[in-house]
Formats: C-alpha cells, sequence, structure tokens
C-alpha cells in the first residue's frame, strides 16, 4: 500500500513528458476545487435562507408546545403548573386559549384567530420585537394587538373608543343559527397594537387577554388551549416530553416546532433534497475531468507500468496506482475547495459583506458543520467511485 501511495503520488506531483498531461490534471483539479466549493455555498446559502424564512412562519411558536389531544382545551390546575415549572430546562412558559372568531368592525368583517394570552406570553414570544405600532395590551383589559393584515382589511385604527372592535363567537351549545334566539356572543375590543411579521401571520391572529377569552368562550378559569414552553438551547426533548406526560397524562399531546408545522418542514425538506441530488450531480460531473486525467496519466505511464509489470507486480497493484493517483487528487483538490467555500460563507455569515438587491439586508448564510461533513462525504465517496472506475482501464491486455 505504502508503495503503491509513493507512486501514485510520484505520477500526481512530477512533471510528465507529456505537457498536455500536466494541464488535464490541473484543469481536473481545479474544476473539483470550485465544484465542492459551490456545493458548500449554495448549501450554506439554503440554510440561511430556510433559517430567514422560518424565522417569520414560527414566530409565534415555541420551542415546545402542549395541546389537547381530544378536543379543543385541556385542564391545566395549578398544582400541574407549578411541576412544569420546576422541570429542568424549562425557562418559561405560557397558558393560551386559541378559538376562530369573527371579527366585524363598522361594515367591514374578517376571520381570525383569537389567542387570549397571560402576562408569561412575552418571556415565551418576543413581542416588542413584533410590534409595528401602538403596545402590548394590559393585563385584566378589554383591549387587543392585532395583525398588519387584520388592520389593513377592516381599515382598523388604533385607541378608537367611539369604534371598538366587536369579536363574534358562537355561543356555547348552539349548534346553528336557529337554536337560540341569540346564538352568537359579542364582545368589543380597543386595538391598541399592531404587530407585522409576514403576509399569512399578519392575517391570522388577534390576541388579548387570557380572563377575557376565557371570559369570551364561557371556559372554566383553569382550561386552555396550549401551554407554549421557552426552554434552555440544551435541552433533552424526549427527557422533557416523558416528563411532561406524567403531569398532564394522555389529556395532552406534545409537539416540536417541526411537528407543529409539519407541511412546512416537509415542503422545506423536499427542497433540501432536490438541491442536494441537482449539486451531486454537478459534483459527479465535474469528476469526469478526474477520470479523464487519470487515464491520460495511465497512457502516459504506459511503458513504465510495462516495467513494472514484467518485474511481477500484479495486474491489481497497478490499479491500485492510479485509484490512488484519483483518490489524492480528489482529496486536496475537495479539501482547497471545502475550504474555500467555508471562507467565503463564514465572511458573509460574520463581515455580512453582500446585501440582498434594492435593501440593506445582508444575504442569508449559515455555517453549519453537518453541511461540512455532507459535502465531505458526498465528494469522498464520489471521488473514489471514479478513481476506481478510472482505474478499471489498466488491464492485462494494456501491459503485455
Amino acid at each position: 500500500m505504502r508503495i503503491s501511495l509513493y507512486i501514485a503520488k510520484r505520477f500526481l506531483f512530477a512533471k510528465s513528458g507529456l505537457h498536455a498531461v500536466n494541464l488535464i490534471s490541473r484543469i481536473a483539479g481545479f474544476v473539483v476545487v470550485v465544484a465542492v466549493a459551490a456545493f458548500f455555498i449554495i448549501l450554506s446559502v439554503f440554510s440561511g435562507l430556510k433559517a430567514f424564512g422560518l424565522s417569520f412562519s414560527t414566530a409565534f411558536d415555541p420551542d415546545l408546545k402542549i395541546v389537547a389531544a381530544k378536543g379543543k382545551t385541556f385542564a391545566a390546575n395549578e398544582s400541574q403548573l407549578v411541576e412544569l415549572e420546576q422541570l429542568e430546562s424549562v425557562v418559561a412558559y405560557t397558558n393560551i386559549i386559541e378559538e376562530r372568531v369573527l371579527l366585524h368592525y363598522e361594515d367591514k368583517n374578517t376571520y381570525a384567530y383569537l389567542n387570549g394570552v397571560d402576562t408569561h406570553f412575552s418571556k415565551v414570544v418576543s413581542v416588542d420585537s413584533l410590534m409595528a405600532l401602538g403596545r402590548w395590551f394590559e393585563k385584566g383589559s378589554e383591549q387587543t394587538v392585532v395583525g398588519y393584515g387584520i388592520a389593513n382589511t377592516l381599515n382598523l385604527g388604533l385607541f378608537h373608543l367611539e369604534n371598538s372592535l366587536d369579536i363574534v363567537v358562537p355561543k356555547k351549545g348552539a349548534t346553528n343559527a336557529l337554536s337560540l334566539q341569540k346564538p352568537f356572543r359579542i364582545q368589543s375590543v380597543i386595538p391598541v397594537g399592531i404587530y407585522q411579521i409576514s403576509e399569512e401571520l399578519d392575517k391570522k391572529f388577534v390576541f388579548t387577554d387570557i380572563a377575557f377569552a376565557q371570559k369570551l368562550l364561557e371556559l372554566p378559569a383553569h382550561h386552555v388551549s396550549s401551554i407554549s414552553l421557552k426552554l434552555e438551547k440544551s435541552y433533552n426533548e424526549a427527557t422533557l416530553t416523558t416528563a411532561i406526560y406524567q403531569i398532564f397524562g394522555n389529556a395532552v399531546v406534545v409537539k416540536n416546532k417541526e411537528q407543529l408545522n409539519e407541511a412546512l418542514y416537509k415542503m422545506l425538506n423536499t427542497e433540501v433534497a432536490a438541491i442536494y441530488s441537482i449539486l451531486t450531480l454537478i459534483l459527479i460531473i465535474a469528476l469526469f475531468n478526474v477520470v479523464g486525467s487519470v487515464i491520460m496519466t495511465v497512457l502516459d505511464k504506459k511503458s513504465h507500468l510495462k516495467t513494472l509489470y514484467n518485474l511481477g507486480t500484479p495486474v491489481q497493484k497497478i490499479r491500485r496506482i492510479f485509484f490512488l493517483h484519483g483518490f489524492v487528487l480528489t482529496l486536496i483538490s475537495g479539501g482547497i475547495g471545502l475550504v474555500l467555500g467555508l471562507i467565503v460563507v463564514g465572511a458573509q455569515q460574520y463581515g455580512e459583506w453582500i446585501v440582498i438587491p434594492g435593501t440593506q439586508l445582508p444575504y442569508p448564510v449559515i455555517l453549519e458543520w453537518k453541511n461540512v461533513g455532507l459535502v465531505a462525504v458526498t465528494f469522498v465517496f464520489l471521488g473514489a467511485l471514479a478513481s476506481k472506475t478510472a482505474a478499471s482501464v489498466v488491464r492485462k491486455n494494456l501491459l503485455s
């Protein structure tokens, strides 16, 4: 093995009698450098875009969310909440009441999800960074915070005491409009703030005090739709989930961010697989240059190979020389390309020297070690495959 590697390195680094062979080897190495660097940079860019998009789509999603296993609400008494707060890794929790409601303002209507939240909500979700106008509602008040899309649809202003926003929900037990004389409950609230995140979320939620929501929906004080948890960065999800089930039993289901947005994550994972497949195909095409370089070296060193064969060197060992020749070329070129990609991504992540056209926002990239490993494993595997393919041209009839 050592002799084969020594000869392979001599063939790779020593000058050939034919200038074209040296040129082809350099071109092959350069193409692999560019392909591997581009592979890593594009994966890092997509990771950045993915995180950038999720920061909007999952702005209100906690690290873990406890929801009812059946129905819309579940009971969470004081002792259970105390146990939950004392769990390791739990930084903060917030109780939430959620229901789909009709919003009516003057002569306009729109549907939204009413979220009744307690004072701990700001500890789980950074509401201050999401506010575009006004302020967050006060505890125990009949105030509300709406999305920019809702405010725009209803032509809604803030602090209008005369023209308040009406929240309309069906009365408990009203199965149809004719079952009760007044089948709906209507409660007026005063908009005091507008949040702005994304077009989809801005039309989705309206926030009020949890006590107001429980009263409007005729729910007991200890009933909630969900409990959102903010956790330490190094939490163990499996251990924590088991502890939560021990507190609440089978009445709840615990979901992480990916489970709360299954369709979105499934789409993103599909896109990652598609991008990886395309980049792998480009790398395969680049490695054809390595195959060509190895074959040209075989033809150039044909006289030397005949000497080795006549001295008793088996064909298999001669093939190993050229396999190592191509593999070393791939490793060196791929390694340089990966380092180059790391430098470019690191410079953009920390230096923010490329901005999105028309904005002052830096182009989002994330340097992830899983991408480093994925690119390294891919070019090493494909490089070995390409080198083995090229070395297979060495046959007995070529050496005879």
